[in-house]
């Protein structure tokens, strides 16, 4: 059988043929190759905790009298996907940046436009969900040319697109062992002097974890 196969694919006029069905088979184990890797990773390393930011976007506006500090402001929701472990999602922080230079641009060479630590304590018991309205005073790590951007005036506003790197500990309640945990929340509107109820929309930014 293997022999008559050979020789059939010695045929000039089938030569194309053997070619499309050596690629096929080759995408094929690929691909399988990945799901089981990746199925060895989820038996290892479960997905314990969803976020989305509700809306898909960020507010942020001058403290008053406070030189350059800003406040950022968000609703987040969070799910424990787990049905038999609390957990305690704890020193997060935030981070904003530009949204094409995070998807194009290396780490090291992206611009963030503000980096701040979340004090709310993000605990879920098992199989839970819950959504925090997260405000938090930034006064240092900000990138002043971008935030500019979004007050033209005292009364406009503007909006730029950014991903939200959330960037945490997870630790389940009984073992106690924590790990790192980080988010990557994209496409996000980050925008100036916006009221409150433009978050109340039905949209999500779901947040992919980045292990």
């Amino acid at each position: 059988m293997a022999a008559r196969a050979g020789v059939f694919c010695k045929a000039s006029r089938f030569r194309w043929l053997c070619l499309v069905r050596s690629v096929v088979a080759t995408a094929v184990a690929v691909f399988a190759g990945v799901l089981v890797v990746w199925a060895v990773f989820l038996l290892f390393n479960p997905l314990k905790l969803q976020l989305r930011i509700p809306s898909s976007s960020v507010v942020v506006r001058r403290v008053p009298e406070s030189g350059d500090r800003y406040r950022f402001t968000f609703f987040l929701q969070a799910t424990n996907l787990r049905n038999r472990t609390s957990i305690y999602y704890h020193n997060v922080t935030i981070r904003l940046a530009d949204s094409q230079e995070y998807l194009s641009l290396p780490r090291e060479n992206r611009t963030f436009i503000a980096t701040f630590n979340l004090r709310a304590k993000i605990f879920l018991s098992q199989g839970k969900e819950a959504e925090y309205f997260l405000t938090e005073p930034v006064g240092m790590k900000l990138n002043l040319s971008y935030l500019q951007k979004l007050f033209p005036n005292q009364t406009g506003h503007n909006t730029i697109d950014v991903a939200m790197e959330v960037d945490g500990f997870l630790t389940d309640y009984g073992p106690g062992v924590a790990h790192r945990a980080t988010y990557i929340c994209i496409p996000l509107k980050l925008m100036g002097n916006s009221p409150l109820s433009s978050l109340s929309d039905e949209s999500n930014a779901y947040c992919a974890p980045t292990y």
